[in-house]
């Protein structure tokens, strides 16, 4: 008897926390800057509220959670208002100098120096950062989206080289497989890398078509063009998602005249995908110092694209996605870490192109995309590119690369969220898109196609 009303007190718990974390949530929304207090100016003894005075030696401004944000990070680990600056200051605060919200110079040895301790905070950190993220895309009008909109929150000049302190501690300190797969998604939307999501392109699109869908109703001539538009984008994307662009809107004016403005940002970010080269990994790599990266791409712009070319690039990549922690230059591996995921953006454009995929190379290729996107943990990894090697039937292989992926509970995307994903889940139940929305965006949906195409 006494166990049963152990597990019932422990039921009771459970649904009381999610009451009360449903509850912050709520009241967070009711603030005037969402989960933001003040615009601080942080020194390294004090810090001000901007336009109160300056403090000697500042390293940044931003805006620290407010009340509201801190309980709900402190008591129930679920991190809103994320910023490079204030989030990297406050591990150090908290594992280096004892107080997270203490004032202090950086010591970024001394972090390093405590990132068994502190990784766990971190990687639930970059979690809900990414979720965060997401939930800011798919609801623009939330808010949380416009929180983040207000001027002096945070500063691109400061969250820069704050994004490249914080992930070269991060990727120094990793102690887990699942920890990876996190960083590489926050690191597509951080300032350190140029080039935007396809994520945000498809988000885009898809709000564009809601809104309009709402004005008009589903069997408006324009909101039918758009819903072919969206799922051209979403589901099958290529080249000619551009063309589609400009023909929709040359043949509906009235969406300029609304002006409704994404699908000009979507054109953009399509240009600059398609547009990226091997020429462009080549100077990365060289500035980098990754000599075996910049030798492959350059084999790519002199030859061209090949399966061949194509694998020896993703198998270069994927050791770099191995040893990324282990590197010799700490300082470097937020840039390393940028660099493959532009690399996997050029992967999944160029596999995702090859008119003849029925070729062991193109299967591995894909595979050790997928790896270095980080949905799979190494043991997977080794194990499938073995059987691969071995002349498995590709769309069967590739079938259980994506049901370990991303397949539910117990799958990759699944256990590196885990915690995160289901309290997002408890305050907005949409959220449960993100799994789906991920999946698009990624090699995981160069896989599918590639498996689609072996088996017509």
């Amino acid at each position: 008897m006494k166990k049963l009303f152990s597990v019932f007190g422990f039921l009771l718990s459970m649904s009381a926390s999610a009451a009360s974390l449903q509850d912050g949530f709520a009241r967070m929304t009711k603030e005037s800057k969402g989960p933001f207090g003040l615009n601080m100016l942080q020194g390294t003894h004090s810090r001000k509220p901007v336009n109160s005075g300056s403090p000697s030696n500042v390293l940044f401004q931003a805006a620290y959670r407010n009340e509201i944000g801190r309980e709900l990070a402190e008591q129930y680990g679920f991190y809103l208002g994320n910023l490079f600056t204030t989030n990297y200051y406050e591990l150090m605060g908290e594992y280096v100098f004892g107080n997270a919200h203490s004032d202090h110079p950086l010591d970024h040895a001394g972090l390093l120096a405590k990132g068994a301790a502190a990784m766990p905070k971190a990687n639930l950190m970059v979690q809900n950062w990414v979720l965060e993220k997401h939930y800011v895309e798919h609801f623009p009008s939330s808010k949380l989206a416009k929180s983040f909109q207000l001027r002096g929150i945070g500063g691109s000049e400061f969250e820069l080289p704050f994004a490249v302190h914080f992930f070269n501690f991060y990727l120094s300190s990793m102690n887990d497989d699942f920890q990876y797969l996190p960083a590489f998604l926050l690191i597509k939307n951080s300032p350190i890398v140029d080039s935007s999501s396809l994520s945000k392109a498809r988000e885009m699109v898809a709000s564009a078509y809601t809104y309009f869908q709402g004005r008009f109703g589903s069997g408006n001539n324009l909101v039918l063009a758009l819903y072919r538009l969206r799922n051209s984008i979403h589901n099958q994307l290529s080249p000619d998602a551009i063309d589609q662009i400009d023909a929709f809107v040359r043949d509906f004016p009235l969406y300029k005249q609304e002006g409704h403005t994404y699908l000009f940002e979507v054109r953009r970010i399509l240009v600059e995908y398609y547009n990226f080269n091997a020429s462009k990994i080549a100077d990365r790599a060289q500035r980098l110092g990754a000599t075996d990266l910049q030798a492959v791409a350059n084999r790519i712009e002199a030859e061209g694209v090949s399966e061949q070319n194509l694998l020896q690039l993703s198998r270069t990549a994927a050791d770099w996605r191995t040893n990324i922690g282990s590197w010799a230059k700490k300082e470097k591996r937020a840039e390393a870490l940028a660099l493959l995921s532009n690399i996997s953006l050029f992967l999944n454009k160029e596999l995702g192109g090859l008119a003849n995929v029925r070729s062991p190379l193109v299967t591995e290729a894909v595979i050790n995309a997928i790896y270095l996107e980080g949905f799979l943990i190494k043991d997977n990894w080794d194990y499938f590119r073995s059987e691969a090697a071995s002349g498995a039937n590709a769309a069967t292989l590739l079938a259980d690369v994506m049901e370990i992926a991303s397949s539910g509970k117990g799958s990759t995307l699944y256990e590196a969220f885990s915690r995160a994903y289901d309290q997002w889940i408890l305050v907005e139940p949409e959220m449960e898109y993100f799994m789906d929305n991920t999946i698009k965006s990624s090699a995981l949906a160069t896989g599918a196609a590639i498996a689609e195409k072996w088996n017509r």
